[in-house]
């Protein structure tokens, strides 16, 4: 069974693989769509559906390896998230002590 399974398989990407992009494209639209409940909604997601595109395909474009670039964008993207939340709280900086006297024994 698995031999017939991986002959057919290996034959449906090779028939497949040009249009493969257009698979994808026309799933990812389907799913904004009815993941939508109004125009506004589906022009905004599909707005940031293609703001990420091409984050993504700048981000594998240049010549730093994809691990660091990566590890920069989502630290960078993970950080104004947490700004962007954190202007919305009153939070104070508490006092901060000047001196603080620490003894340390060592036997």
């Amino acid at each position: 069974m698995m031999p017939i399974f991986d002959i057919i398989l290996s034959l449906f990407h090779e028939i497949s693989k040009p249009y493969t992009w257009i698979i994808l494209l026309v799933a990812s639209i389907y799913l904004i769509y009815r993941l939508t409940n109004s125009r506004r909604s589906f022009f905004w997601a599909l707005f940031l559906f293609i703001i990420s595109g091409i984050l993504g395909w700048t981000i594998f474009q240049t010549p730093i390896s994809s691990g660091i670039s990566l590890m920069c964008t989502f630290s960078g993207l993970f950080g104004i998230s947490t700004i962007l939340f954190s202007l919305n709280d009153n939070s104070t900086i508490p006092h901060q002590n000047s001196m603080i006297l620490i003894q340390i024994n060592i036997n």
